[in-house]
């Protein structure tokens, strides 16, 4: 799922579809 920025970067780039990326 889509997570707000700041929470992106604590899990790297990576939600529960697989590795984002976030800009």
């Amino acid at each position: 799922g889509v997570r707000p920025f700041g929470v992106s970067l604590l899990v790297a780039g990576y939600d529960d579809n697989g590795p984002q990326l976030y800009q």
